[in-house]
């Protein structure tokens, strides 16, 4: 579950940027901040330490664990909770750290089943000496070909209604790249950059397996999700 918002960053940063170079026709929808994101007031905690403390909170409120050693995953989980599982993810993880110093908030909706997660950055204060090369040569040109992002807010999300078949997360049809208020659709995705939905899913679904986690059920409904399944033992 931790890695879900691991991977989703991960690709709103290679894919939600690299499309922000691309098109530069939509300027302005591209550089167009979300409504909940308010620059006076205060954002998510993304301290690691306080982001696995409230991460651990919520995972107890789902997991039970048997007299035999079994870890069941049942449970109930709001946007809060989500949002909190995905800050807790990338917070806690060595490789974006980096990118963490240049991010100002990030906030997860469930509406009617439709999942929307996303962060607020800021690319001038992501110190590139700590990025891969790919990352610091996507940053680079980003800044060559639109000078004036180099230092300002702008906002990478994701939006669907993700579903469970057979223990495997499947993204909807309707699934966008949100680059600001500029919207990619998936086969926009990979006629851009060659990124399909199937190795999305495919990055998902294994770095589920290495987490550890079997999950048998996952429903978003109304504004909240019901989460089923297992954590293997190491």
């Amino acid at each position: 579950m931790k890695k879900v918002g691991f991977i989703v960053f991960a690709i709103l940063l290679g894919v939600g940027l690299g499309a922000l170079a691309a098109i530069s026709l939509s300027w302005q929808q591209a550089t167009q901040l979300p409504e909940w994101y308010d620059s006076q007031k205060q954002a998510t905690n993304l301290d690691a330490t306080e982001s696995t403390i409230a991460r651990d909170r919520i995972i107890r409120g789902i997991t039970t664990t048997s007299s035999s050693g079994i870890t069941r995953i049942d449970g109930e989980l709001n946007a809060t909770d989500i949002n909190q599982l995905v800050v807790g993810a990338i917070a806690t993880n060595p490789n974006y750290r980096p990118v963490l110093e240049g991010t100002r908030d990030i906030n997860t909706t469930i509406q009617n089943g439709q999942v929307q997660s996303g962060a607020v950055v800021n690319l001038s204060e992501i110190p590139t000496e700590q990025l891969n090369p790919t990352e610091r040569a996507l940053l680079e040109r980003l800044s060559q070909t639109f000078p004036a992002l180099a230092d300002r807010e702008i906002y990478l999300g994701i939006e669907g209604q993700p579903s469970f078949e057979q223990g495997r997360l499947l993204l909807s049809e309707d699934t966008v790249i949100r680059v600001g208020d500029l919207r990619l659709t998936l086969d926009q995705l990979q006629s851009l950059f060659g990124v399909s939905r199937e190795q999305i899913e495919q990055q998902i679904n294994q770095k589920l397996q290495q987490e550890g986690l079997d999950l048998s059920i996952v429903e978003f409904q109304g504004d909240s999700a019901v989460v089923r399944g297992e954590v293997r033992s190491p």
